[in-house]
C-alpha cells in the first residue's frame, strides 16, 4: 500500500509556504500580469490505481507564485479570472505549461485539468484548446478535461458537442466534485463521462459518518453501473484508502500518497514512486450486477436464507426460509421476528438472533419446528459497515429432518441387532483412511440415546489414562504403509467393572473410499490365565 508522503528536508526548504485562500487586494491587472510573467504554473499531484498501486495520471493544479514568496491557491484568484473574463486565458496558459514540463517524463500516465462548461460550449475555444495541446507534443489520448458538477451549463447541446469532439481526438471527460450537485444524473446521463470523481468532503468523513460510506458505495456502484472509472480525491489515511479498496474504487489520490508538487518535486516524485497494492476488493461487481445475482442466490438457494435488521424485522427472506416456517413471504417482509415465528420458537429465535447482534463469530443452533417436528439448523453472522456500524443479522437455515430420522432409525436397528445377541462382548468401530474414528456400534449395557460422537468419547474417557496415551501414540504413529492395527488396553466397562480389552483393525477399501474396520472385545480372562501362567512360570 503506498505510504502517506512526508516532504523532506530539501522539499520543505524551497517549497513555498500556501496562504489562506481568502487574498485581498487581488486585481485583474495583477491577475493578467502573473500569467505575462508566468507567475502561475501548474502542480501536480498523482492518481494511482487504488488495487495495483499502478501510477495512472495527475490532476494539474493552478498555483500562484506571488512577489513574497508565498503560495496562493486556486480559490484565491479564480474567482477574480472568472469576472475579470480571463479564465479561459489561464486555463490555456496551465495546459501549455503543465503539457510542455511533462512531456518528457517516463510513463504512460495522463494529465487531468479542470475546464469551465463555458470553454467547453464554445467551438472555437474548444479549437483553441485542441491546438494548444498539439503544440506542446504531449499525446492528445492521455489527456483528461475534468467538468465541475456545481458550474452551470447554459448551453448544454453546444458543451455536449464540445465533448463529443475531445472524445473523437481520444481525450476522456471526467465530472468532478461528483456528489455536491444538483444535476449530477442529468448530467451522467447526457454527457457520457469517462470518470466521476467524487468530491473529497466524503471522503475525509468516512471513518466518522456513516452517510458519507453509504454515499461513497453508491457511488463507486453508480460507476461501476453506467462504466464510468471512479476516482477519489483527499485521501488523507489508511482507513479511507482501504475501505476505498474494499468496495473496488478504481484510483485515488490525495496526502496520503502525495501532495500537490511543482514540476521539478514531481518529476522526482516519479523517479522515486514504486507501485504498491492496497487490499483487494472483495468484489468488483456493479450494484446492478450484484442485484441480480443476489436475487439468483436467494431464490435458487438450497437453504432458507433471511435478513434482520436492527429493529428485529424480516429485512429480506428467500421462499425456502418461508415455506420451512410456513408463512407467506408477503406476512414475513417487513415485521417483527416475534410476530411472524410461532410462539413456541419465537422466544428462542429471538435469543439467538440477538446474540447475533451482539457476537460477529455465528454458530449454529438445532430449532425443532412445534407440531410438525421439522428440524431445522440456523446459523447467524453479524453484518456491520466498514465503520463497524451493525446492519443487521444475516440467518441461514438448513433443514436436517430427514438426517435426524435417520439417525433415530440407525439407532432403533442398532438396538434390534444388539438385543437380538445380548451378550455379545464386542464392540466394532470404523476410522477414515486418517485415522479419525468416525463411528462406533453400541453395547447393550450403554444408552440407546447416545449419539455416535458422544459413544466414541464415552468409550475414549474410560480408558486408563496412561493407556489411553500409550494406545493414541500407538494409533497416530502408526506405519502408513500398514494395513492391520492391533493394541490392548484397560478401561472401564459400562457395568463399572475394570476390563482388558483387545483392538483390532483392517485397512479396506470399499467403493471409492478407504477405511479401518475393526472392534474391540472383552480379553479379561486370557490377561488373567496369562498372568497365572507367568506366576507359575516364575
Amino acid at each position: 500500500m503506498p505510504q502517506r508522503h512526508r516532504m523532506t528536508a530539501v522539499e520543505h526548504v524551497h517549497a513555498p509556504v500556501e496562504a489562506a485562500p481568502a487574498v485581498p487586494g487581488i486585481t485583474d491587472d495583477a491577475l493578467e500580469y502573473a500569467l505575462r510573467t508566468s507567475a502561475i504554473v501548474p502542480f501536480f499531484q498523482p492518481i494511482v490505481d487504488v488495487q495495483s498501486g499502478v501510477l495512472r495520471g495527475f490532476e494539474v493544479l493552478a498555483r500562484w507564485c506571488a512577489s513574497d514568496g508565498r503560495l496562493l491557491l486556486p480559490d484565491a484568484f479564480i474567482p477574480v479570472a472568472v469576472n475579470a473574463g480571463l479564465i479561459a486565458n489561464l486555463t490555456l496558459h496551465l495546459v501549455e505549461q503543465a503539457c510542455r514540463a511533462a512531456r518528457e517524463w517516463p510513463g504512460d500516465f495522463y494529465l487531468a485539468f479542470n475546464m469551465p462548461p463555458t470553454m467547453l460550449q464554445e467551438s472555437a475555444t474548444v479549437d483553441h484548446i485542441i491546438a494548444t495541446l498539439k503544440a506542446t507534443g504531449f499525446p492528445l489520448r492521455r489527456i483528461r478535461v475534468e467538468m465541475t458538477e456545481v458550474e452551470v451549463v447554459e448551453d448544454e447541446r453546444a458543451a455536449e458537442l464540445g465533448i463529443a469532439h475531445l472524445r473523437e481526438l481520444g481525450i476522456k471527460t471526467m465530472l468532478d466534485d461528483f456528489g455536491t450537485g444538483y444535476s449530477s444524473l442529468v448530467r451522467l446521463h447526457r454527457f457520457q463521462f469517462d470518470k466521476i470523481k467524487i468530491d473529497g468532503s466524503f471522503i475525509r468523513a468516512l471513518e466518522q459518518d456513516e452517510a458519507s460510506r453509504k454515499i461513497v458505495s453508491a457511488i463507486v456502484g453508480l460507476g461501476k453501473s453506467l462504466g464510468a472509472k471512479v476516482v477519489a480525491e483527499s485521501v488523507e489515511t489508511r482507513f479511507q484508502l482501504e475501505f476505498l479498496a474494499s468496495i473496488g474504487c478504481d484510483t485515488y489520490q490525495g496526502w496520503w500518497l502525495a501532495p500537490a508538487m511543482d514540476a521539478a518535486t514531481a518529476a522526482g516524485w516519479l523517479a522515486r514512486f514504486e507501485p504498491r497494492q492496497a487490499a483487494p476488493s472483495s468484489t468488483h461487481l456493479s450494484p446492478y450486477q450484484r442485484q441480480y445475482q443476489l436475487e439468483i442466490l436467494y431464490e435458487r438457494s438450497p437453504v432458507g436464507l433471511a435478513f434482520i435488521d436492527p429493529d428485529l424485522r424480516f429485512a429480506a427472506a428467500n421462499a425456502k426460509f418461508c415455506n420451512m416456517i410456513h408463512v407467506p413471504r408477503y406476512e414475513v417482509i417487513g415485521q417483527k421476528v416475534t410476530d411472524v415465528l410461532p410462539v413456541e420458537i419465537g422466544g428462542r429465535a429471538l435469543e439467538l438472533i440477538l446474540r447475533g447482534f451482539c457476537d460477529d463469530q455465528g454458530d449454529l443452533s438445532e430449532v425443532v419446528m412445534p407440531h410438525t417436528a421439522e428440524t431445522f439448523l440456523l446459523n447467524h453472522e453479524r453484518v456491520s459497515d466498514a465503520g463497524g456500524v451493525v446492519l443487521g443479522v444475516s440467518v441461514v437455515c438448513i433443514d436436517v429432518t430427514d438426517t435426524k430420522r435417520y439417525e433415530a432409525a440407525l439407532r432403533a436397528r442398532e438396538q434390534e441387532d444388539v438385543y437380538a445377541a445380548p451378550g455379545t462382548p464386542t464392540v466394532f468401530w470404523v476410522a477414515e483412511e486418517s485415522g479419525e474414528l468416525s463411528y462406533m456400534t453400541p453395547h447393550p449395557l450403554e444408552l440407546a440415546a447416545l449419539s455416535v460422537r458422544e459413544r466414541i468419547d464415552s468409550w475414549y474417557a474410560r480408558m486408563d489414562a496412561p493407556d489411553r496415551e500409550r494406545v493414541r501414540c500407538e494409533w497416530v504413529g502408526r506405519d502408513p504403509a500398514a494395513t492391520t492395527f492391533q493394541t490392548r488396553f484397560r478401561l472401564e466397562w459400562p457395568d463399572g467393572s475394570r476390563r482388558w480389552v483387545l483392538s483390532r483393525g483392517d485397512l479396506k477399501e470399499t467403493g471409492h473410499a478407504r477405511r479401518w474396520y475393526g472392534f474391540f472385545t472383552d480379553i479379561t480372562r486370557e490377561v488373567e490365565l496369562e498372568e497365572r501362567l507367568g506366576s507359575a512360570v516364575v
